[in-house]
């Protein structure tokens, strides 16, 4: 987002709060978009200098109807990422398998089981393995991945959709 300064790494249009009295003061209709950025990207500037970052489960009340407005956006984001490599686009280029299980874990709002998850991944082949782990390593060393956008993309045009 240019006007931000953001590196945005996915940004949608998700909807239209048009109600006639959802702010006392006047007529207001609002156009809602939800990006993703990396949270270390994230500053804030002059006019928000003491903005914070909360859990999900932990934010304050909201003004208006703006609540709302995050359920619909959470609900939207949900729904958007069986259909999109939205999580693929919040990490490194090079990740671990538990950062991008955290990831989607985060997401979701669900727990998956390591093993499963990890299988699930591996069998859509949409995961390359980066470098190579010594051969004595333990298990407890996690092994380096990129995304593969290709393979994804192929995937795509099969009628693919993620599912958990």
């Amino acid at each position: 987002m240019e006007e931000t300064g953001l590196d945005t790494h996915y940004m949608e249009q998700f909807g239209c709060f048009s109600e006639v009295n959802r702010d006392p003061r006047e007529r207001v209709i609002t156009i809602a978009y939800y990006a993703l950025v990396k949270k270390s990207e994230v500053k804030g500037g002059d006019d928000a200098a003491d903005a914070q970052w909360f859990p999900i489960d932990e934010v304050p009340q909201l003004a208006f109807d703006h609540d709302r407005i995050l359920r619909v956006a959470l609900k939207t984001l949900k729904e958007r990422i069986h259909f999109a490599p939205i999580g693929f686009e919040l990490l490194p280029d090079v990740f671990t398998m538990p950062q991008l299980q955290e990831l989607y874990e985060s997401i979701l709002e669900v727990k998956f089981d390591r093993r499963n998850f990890s299988n699930k991944m591996l069998k859509l082949g949409i995961l390359t393995e980066v470098g190579t782990r010594p051969k004595n390593a333990g298990s407890r060393i996690p092994i380096n991945y990129s995304f593969n956008p290709e393979k994804y993309a192929e995937l795509k045009s099969k009628g693919f959709r993620l599912e958990f």
